[in-house]
């Protein structure tokens, strides 16, 4: 385990990022469990150590998400390895496991178009449900990060830079102009996020321009972006910022 026995609960390894619109808290989830951050103050939620990826917040108190059980869980066969398409509608405290269980590593999610999207890292698959319970493939796609825009585009970060799609993630295109983004975000209403390996953050307000508007510290690992705020986790902490420029350092990871 990564946590200490003794002493505040540690964030490493973070996976995803979300504002939970019901109590405007930051919800961290990481390797070893979903964390509300208060004031820089990790809470564990619901108890519950499981490695939650793809972590998504699809509205207030809900959230979905994929990964894996705790080491413990495994070894006493409760769950398998894979925890398939799970989702949560009461902020964490309990999970639900909707499909795909011990099949797939959910390791991206978006939420468009009343269509959930999700990257399932075992088999470089792009899947996609309207009700998280039935699932098809799309197309064959390795994605990092999802992010859905209010125009019907998806977007994904491969390794092979970003890439979109108009067809509810059937063929994919290279994002013309893109710089080489590990992650993506879009934020409800507003413009467009792409952060590159070595922390270079670009805004899109549409019309398919990126500029280049600030930078954040240490090796990217998660962005967030809510109406007016965007979240950043990295290998030294978790920030955040109003306009991508200026970063406020909401925790910073124990070195």
């Amino acid at each position: 385990s990564d946590v200490p026995q003794d002493g505040p609960p540690q964030l490493v390894h973070v996976h995803g990022l979300g504002l939970n619109a019901a109590d405007q808290t930051l919800y961290v989830a990481t390797h070893n469990g979903l964390y509300r951050l208060k004031e820089g103050n990790p809470e564990l939620v619901g108890g519950r150590n499981w490695d939650v990826m793809g972590f998504t917040v699809r509205g207030p108190d809900d959230f979905i998400g994929g990964g894996h059980p705790s080491p413990d869980e495994i070894r006493q066969n409760k769950y398998p390895p894979l925890l398939g398409f799970i989702e949560t509608k009461d902020g964490g405290d309990s999970w639900a496991i909707l499909a795909m269980e011990g099949e797939v590593d959910l390791h991206a999610l978006a939420v468009g178009d009343d269509e959930i999207y999700a990257a399932d890292s075992s088999s470089g698959r792009l899947l996609a449900s309207s009700d998280g319970r039935t699932w098809e493939t799309r197309s064959n796609l390795a994605a990092m990060s999802l992010a859905a825009e209010a125009n019907g585009r998806l977007l994904a970060t491969t390794r092979a830079g970003l890439v979109e799609s108009l067809d509810g993630g059937r063929t994919w295109t290279a994002s013309a102009d893109a710089p080489p983004f590990v992650l993506a975000a879009v934020a409800p209403g507003g413009p467009t996020w792409g952060v590159t390996a070595d922390g270079a953050v670009h805004r899109n307000d549409g019309a398919d321009r990126w500029r280049e508007v600030g930078t954040v510290a240490g090796k990217p690992e998660a962005l967030s972006a809510s109406p007016g705020r965007l979240f950043a986790a990295t290998d030294r902490g978790i920030f955040e910022s109003t306009d991508g420029i200026s970063w406020s350092t909401l925790y910073t990871t124990p070195e």
